[in-house]
């Protein structure tokens, strides 16, 4: 993990350069200085010897004598002239070790903010917005930039483009606003009904408002005829449960709660059913049973299973996002009283954990942007390595870094090029607080006093 202990941290390459130079100016400095000093001694002493009446050119005044010659006095002229040319000289010379040791010090740091701000605005033209002025300057040096994936390499513009209910199928006019008819993806008029639920009552937002892979499924179902805000008007209620989702659970579930004259199939005559979807890899694992292509609960086999996990990765590999739809008929007192119990530090709550029913699995496509390639291979040609941060599953992550240049074929197993969020916490070594310099376990945003260790 990050170190524990203080340690000062490094300087840039511009401030290593300016302490030289402040450094070679204080030696300059402290040589004048002495280079004064000794004038001024020299000064003194031949003072003391005009004072024992010895002419400065090797005349030499009698000591009895009260009147000085007319040449003597032309002598004396001209050596208080010298003098004056010599006081003259010296205050330059003061003058200008005075403008050195202290206004260059002290005016490098001004030029460099100047420059740095100066920096900034014309990177704000290029719709660069950089948060530290130091970063202008560290940037000129760097050799590998870390970039998330989703809304920075792609439009974070999803697409829902294939669907798995029994029967692996693409969607039709993916990017249209036709009708779909949902009957040919998915049979069962009972399956049909829970995906309707799955979306409709477990995401956030509307057509306007919602996160962009929830905005493609509410598409998706609004494209097949179902009115999403009148699902979530029948069966959530205002002390509703959800479970929101985050990088860690990698799902989002929510408590359904029915009418006693619902027209609805629950297994166990209790009026609640869990929604769950996520990253499909990791809700899989918590079902036992899915709906086949005619919409009937079937037991989740091994050879299911394999089925299942094969998509999923043929999924991944055509850069396609899968999320997984599950649901679970409640027990009443399943999860505790309120169905809200969850083991001490764990992120997943009892009633997500197993027994779930796979609905259907989603290939959700996020486009890369247009000029990402050319970016990158900017970047390659200047020495500096693009490496991906992503959320998303690992496979999924390397198809996408294919298509922006990142990786290249046979490059797959490069290490830390394309890594997942927990990858990169471990490869930087975690984050520290940045006063106490103690290590912070949770992941999360990052607060004020929160800075990545190294």
């Amino acid at each position: 993990m990050a170190l524990l202990e203080e340690k000062p941290s490094e300087d840039t390459p511009l401030q290593q350069k300016l302490d030289v130079i402040a450094v070679d100016i204080g030696k300059l400095g402290m040589y004048a200085a002495l280079l004064i000093i000794h004038v001024l001694l020299l000064r003194s002493f031949i003072e003391g010897i005009n004072r024992r009446e010895f002419d400065l050119f090797g005349g030499e005044m009698s000591p009895t004598s009260t009147k000085a010659k007319p040449c003597d006095n032309l002598k004396n002229e001209c050596t208080g002239r010298f003098w004056e040319y010599i006081k003259e000289w010296l205050g330059h010379i003061i003058v200008g070790v005075a403008i050195i040791v202290v206004a260059v010090p002290e005016g490098l740091p001004l030029a460099v903010m100047i420059s740095l701000a100066y920096s900034v605005q014309k990177m704000l033209q290029d719709q660069n917005f950089v948060k530290r002025l130091s970063s202008c300057e560290i940037m000129g040096g760097a050799n590998n930039i870390c970039s998330d994936k989703t809304g920075t390499l792609t439009k974070n513009q999803m697409t829902w483009k294939t669907i798995w209910s029994g029967t692996d199928m693409s969607i039709p006019d993916v990017d249209g606003q036709s009708k779909v008819v949902i009957e040919n993806l998915i049979q069962g008029e009972f399956a049909r009904r829970l995906l309707y639920q799955a979306v409709s009552c477990n995401t956030v937002g509307t057509h306007t408002d919602a996160q962009a892979t929830e905005l493609a499924m509410l598409k998706f179902i609004t494209r097949c005829g179902c009115d999403y805000q009148h699902q979530r008007q029948q069966y959530l209620s205002k002390d509703m449960l959800r479970f929101q989702f985050d990088s860690n659970r990698k799902r989002m579930s929510t408590v359904l709660e029915f009418d006693v004259d619902d027209d609805e199939q629950l297994e166990h005559g209790y009026p609640k059913r869990l929604h769950t979807k996520g990253a499909a890899e990791n809700v899989l694992e918590t079902c036992t049973h899915y709906l086949n292509d005619e919409g009937e609960k079937k037991t989740l086999d091994d050879q299911i299973k394999q089925q299942l996990n094969t998509i999923i990765e043929k999924y991944a590999t055509n850069a396609l996002r899968c999320i997984c739809f599950a649901y679970k008929d409640l027990k009443e007192g399943d999860g505790g009283p309120n169905h809200e119990n969850k083991e001490e530090g764990q992120k997943i709550y009892d009633i997500e954990k197993s027994d779930m029913t796979l609905i259907c699995l989603a290939g959700i496509a996020d486009i890369i942007r247009e000029e990402v390639p050319g970016a990158i291979k900017q970047c390659n040609e200047a020495g500096v390595r693009v490496r991906m941060i992503t959320g998303d599953n690992k496979i999924t992550a390397i198809a996408i870094a294919k298509e922006c240049h990142i990786l290249k074929e046979g490059e797959e197993k490069e290490a830390n090029v394309v890594m997942t969020g927990p990858e990169f916490f471990d490869f930087v070594g975690g984050l520290v607080h940045k006063k106490t310099r103690e290590e912070v376990k949770v992941m999360g945003a990052e607060g004020e006093n929160e800075v990545i260790g190294n």
